[in-house]
């Protein structure tokens, strides 16, 4: 349910703000395309398991909003403990609102994304951050103990 309520272009653009402007359109759609794949292959559904968590006594509260997005803070009890978590949503013209971006006790997935793309795109140009994404996507496709087994390894190879 979470991914279709989901609004990937929303998100995508926050995270290639930075650097589409210096990339062709066919370039960026391409990249957008090819990270939507690794995101929703892995990424997503990790994240989705947060969402899964049974908070205890949630405690809602309105951010603030900017432009279309507007921002919820839920806090509370999880089983792991405390939590903290913000859902920036985006209002759509039919009057709904769909899930841009999350952030985790203060650590916005977005932001995170921005930051890698930027550094591997002025070190290594499109190519290089589209050939990133393309490791990732296939890394995405091995079986979840091979894609686990040694993170060291898999990150040193990159």
């Amino acid at each position: 349910r979470a991914r279709e309520v989901f609004d990937f272009d929303a998100f995508a653009h926050l995270c290639f703000i930075d650097i589409e402007s210096k990339m062709t359109p066919e370039e960026l759609s391409q990249i957008k395309a090819t990270f939507s794949d690794v995101f929703f292959q892995t990424v997503f559904d990790a994240k989705s398991d947060i969402l899964k968590h049974v908070i205890a006594k949630p405690a809602y509260h309105l951010k603030g909003t900017k432009g279309d997005l507007v921002t919820v803070g839920v806090s509370g009890k999880s089983p792991d403990g405390m939590i903290k978590m913000g859902f920036y949503l985006k209002h759509q013209t039919d009057g709904h609102f769909n899930l841009a971006d999350i952030d985790v006790d203060g650590v916005l997935l977005s932001r995170n994304y921005r930051g890698s793309f930027n550094r591997v795109f002025r070190e290594q140009g499109f190519v290089g951050l589209y050939q990133r994404i393309e490791n990732k996507k296939s890394q995405a496709t091995q079986s979840p103990t091979d894609r686990f087994a040694n993170p060291l390894k898999r990150w040193e190879s990159q």
